[in-house]
C-alpha cells in the first residue's frame, strides 16, 4: 500500500453504521485540479459527507478532523449507496432520502451550496447518475429510482426534468428496478438493466417522418388495390419488433396503428423500419392518405393512390418467382416444373372477389373467392389460367393455378395480367 485516507471519526462511522463502504470514489480530470491539487478524486458514504482527496498525497489519517485533505463537509448530501458523476467541473451525487445535486468545482475545491438540484428527492438507495453529452455541451443526467422509473435532467439546471419513463407508460414504462444499479449510455441509447429485461430507450422519429408506400410483392410505390399487401418504410415506426401470429390479422400491433383515410388497416408485421399492412376492401378508389400512428403518436403519412387492381407477382431467393410446383415443391432451378403440370404462383392486388372476405380475415378454401379476367404468360406465350383468387388460409394473398405451356427446359419469364394490367416479372424454372 502506497497511501491511504481514513475519516477522523472512522470509530463512530463504525459504530454508527453509517461508514464509507457504501459507495466507490470517481477519479476526477486533470481540467477540476489546480496547480496544488491536479489530481483529484471525491467520495462518500452514509454518513452524507463528501470527501475530495489529492490523489497523490491522500491524506492518510489525523485526528480531531480531515483539515489534511482538499475538502470535508458533512450533511452535505443524504447517506450515499453509489457513486458520484463528473461532467464540465460539476460533480453529481444522487444520496438517500435527498435531491440530485451538482456542487461545482472552482480552482480545484467544492464551492457550495450545490449550484442546482432536482425537484424530486429519491428514497432509499438514491440513485447512481451518468451523463451523456456531446463534447462539453447538451449535458444530460440519467438515473434509475426505487419507484422503477429511468429520469433525465438538464445537466446545467437540474430543476429541469427533460424526461422520465413514466411520462408515456405505456410506451417506456421501465418495469421492475435492481437498487444500486446505473443506466448506460452508449451510441445515442439509453440501456436500463431491470430483473428481468435489458430496457433500451433511443430518440423517436419525429413528426411527419418521410414514409414510403409500396406494393408488397413488386416493390412498386404509391399505388395499391383494395384488399392488398402493402409494405410501408420508414424510421421509428415502431418501438419494438412483431409478426402477427393468427387471423383474423389484429389492427394494432407492437403499438402502432395504420390509419387507410381513416379506416383501420390489418397489421402482418411491425418493426422500426417496415410495417406490412393489408389495405381494407373498404377503402375506395382514387388518392388517400396513409397514416402511421405509434405510441398514441403520428409518426408520419404518405400519399397512396388506390386503384381497382395492382397486381404484384411475390418472389424469393434471387428473385425467382414465388411459385408451387403441381407437386407441392417450391419451384427453383433444382426443382423445376414439368411442362402441362400446373403450378400456383403467388400475389397480391387483384382487388375484389366474388365470395367477399372480411378485411384482416384469412380466405376460406369452401366456397373460394375467385377473380375474373386474369391472364398469364411464360416467355411472352400464353399460359392457361385454371384458377385465380384468395389463397384458402391466407389475407391478402392471391393464388393464381397456372398450366404450364411446352417450353425448353430452363428459366422463363411469368408474368400475370389482372385486367389487363400487368404484374412485375420473375422467372420460373421448367423442365
Amino acid at each position: 500500500m502506497l497511501d491511504y485516507f481514513t475519516p477522523f471519526n472512522v470509530t463512530a462511522l463504525n459504530d454508527g453504521d453509517v461508514d464509507v463502504g457504501s459507495s466507490g470514489v470517481a477519479l476526477l480530470p486533470d481540467e477540476a485540479g489546480s496547480a496544488s491539487h491536479p489530481h483529484l478524486m471525491v467520495g462518500a458514504g452514509k454518513e452524507g459527507r463528501i470527501y475530495l482527496l489529492d490523489r497523490d498525497n491522500m491524506g492518510k489519517w489525523q485526528a480531531g478532523s480531515d483539515s489534511q485533505i482538499v475538502f470535508s463537509m458533512a450533511k452535505a448530501i443524504g447517506p450515499l449507496f453509489g457513486n458520484p458523476a463528473y461532467f464540465n467541473k460539476n460533480v453529481y451525487f444522487c444520496g438517500s432520502g435527498d435531491s440530485l445535486k451538482a456542487i461545482a468545482l472552482s480552482n480545484g475545491t467544492f464551492v457550495m451550496p450545490p449550484g442546482s438540484k432536482s425537484q424530486t428527492e429519491f428514497d432509499y438507495p438514491g440513485c447512481v447518475p451518468t451523463v451523456s453529452a456531446s463534447g462539453t455541451s447538451n449535458g444530460i443526467v440519467w438515473l434509475l429510482e426505487a419507484s422503477g422509473t429511468l429520469r433525465a435532467y438538464d445537466a446545467s439546471n437540474l430543476a429541469t426534468e427533460l424526461y422520465d419513463s413514466n411520462q408515456n407508460s405505456a410506451r417506456d414504462a421501465l418495469g421492475s428496478y435492481v437498487k444500486f444499479t446505473a443506466p448506460t449510455v452508449a451510441n445515442g441509447k439509453v440501456y436500463a438493466g431491470t430483473q428481468n429485461s435489458l430496457a433500451v430507450y433511443g430518440l423517436l422519429a419525429a413528426s411527419g417522418a418521410s414514409l414510403t408506400v409500396a406494393n408488397a410483392a413488386s416493390g412498386q410505390r404509391g399505388i395499391a388495390a383494395p384488399g392488398s399487401i402493402i409494405s410501408i418504410a420508414g424510421s421509428g415506426l415502431a418501438q419494438s419488433t412483431s409478426s402477427a401470429t393468427s387471423y383474423p390479422l389484429l389492427t394494432t400491433l407492437a403499438d402502432v396503428s395504420v390509419g387507410i383515410n381513416g379506416i383501420a388497416a390489418p397489421l402482418y408485421f411491425a418493426s422500426p423500419g417496415q410495417l406490412n399492412v393489408q389495405v381494407p376492401f373498404e377503402v375506395s378508389a382514387g388518392s388517400v392518405t396513409v397514416t402511421v400512428t405509434s405510441a398514441s403518436r403520428v409518426v408520419g403519412s404518405a400519399a397512396l393512390t388506390i386503384a381497382s387492381v395492382a397486381p404484384g407477382l411475390f418472389t424469393i431467393e434471387a428473385g425467382h418467382a414465388a411459385v408451387v410446383n403441381q407437386d407441392g415443391t417450391i419451384n427453383s432451378a433444382s426443382q423445376p416444373a414439368g411442362a402441362a403440370t400446373i403450378i400456383a404462383a403467388y400475389l397480391t392486388g387483384f382487388g375484389a372477389v366474388d365470395n367477399p372476405v372480411a378485411t384482416g380475415a384469412a380466405a376460406p378454401a369452401d366456397p373460394l373467392s375467385r377473380v375474373m379476367n386474369v391472364t398469364a404468360t411464360i416467355e411472352g406465350q400464353t399460359a392457361s389460367v385454371v384458377f385465380a383468387g384468395l389463397a384458402p388460409g391466407f389475407a391478402g394473398l392471391y393464388q393464381v393455378n397456372i398450366l404450364v405451356p411446352q417450353l425448353p427446359p430452363g428459366d422463363h419469364p411469368l408474368q400475370v395480367f389482372a385486367g389487363g394490367v400487368p404484374s412485375n416479372i420473375a422467372p420460373v424454372s421448367i423442365r
